[in-house]
């Protein structure tokens, strides 16, 4: 189960120990999320400035009690490394495994839009890596996807991907 970056990051994992992972359950996916860091950052004189002279920028967010994520030069760098969206990126037909793979993603999300989702669905279609992919959005939901429904929502998405994984590895 990965949210935001954390999706693009299991994705990475099943390629690279695929005997660990049964499928893949993506929230608010994020995948190649260091390409709209970098845009974000030369979009932005004091964070270019930051990162220039510190090696890090602290990016403002709600989302973490100290109002900001640090985020250093190396991820940022690395993250090209990794890149699964682009044409010229690395190809997700390589994903070892015929795996349930499961999206989440609302439709009201600002600070990761669901078209990243849309992307990474396609991309996993035209791989043809696995079969069994599929995106649910949720009508109004924000990055967070934290309401009673929004959670009823996953909870559901899940149970479905535990039993049709279970059904394949067992």
């Amino acid at each position: 189960i990965g949210s935001s970056m954390g999706t693009w990051l299991s994705i990475l994992a099943e390629m690279k120990r695929p005997e660990r992972v049964a499928g893949i359950l993506g929230i608010a996916s994020a995948p190649d999320y260091t390409v709209l860091l970098k845009q974000q950052i030369e979009a932005n004189e004091d964070w270019s400035q930051q990162l220039k002279g510190l090696g890090y920028v602290d990016v403002p967010t709600i989302y973490d009690r100290r109002g900001y994520y640090r985020l250093h030069e190396e991820l940022i760098v690395e993250g090209d490394d990794h890149l699964i969206l682009s044409d010229n990126s690395r190809s997700l037909s390589v994903l070892p495994r015929n795996i349930p793979i499961r999206l989440v993603h609302g439709t009201a999300d600002e600070d990761i839009p669901p078209d990243y989702s849309q992307r990474l669905l396609q991309k996993l279609e035209a791989s043809h890596c696995t079969s069994d992919v599929r995106l649910d959005l949720i009508h109004g939901g924000d990055h967070r996807l934290s309401s009673h429904e929004h959670h009823e929502v996953i909870e559901n998405v899940l149970g479905e991907l535990v039993a049709v994984a279970g059904k394949l590895c067992c």
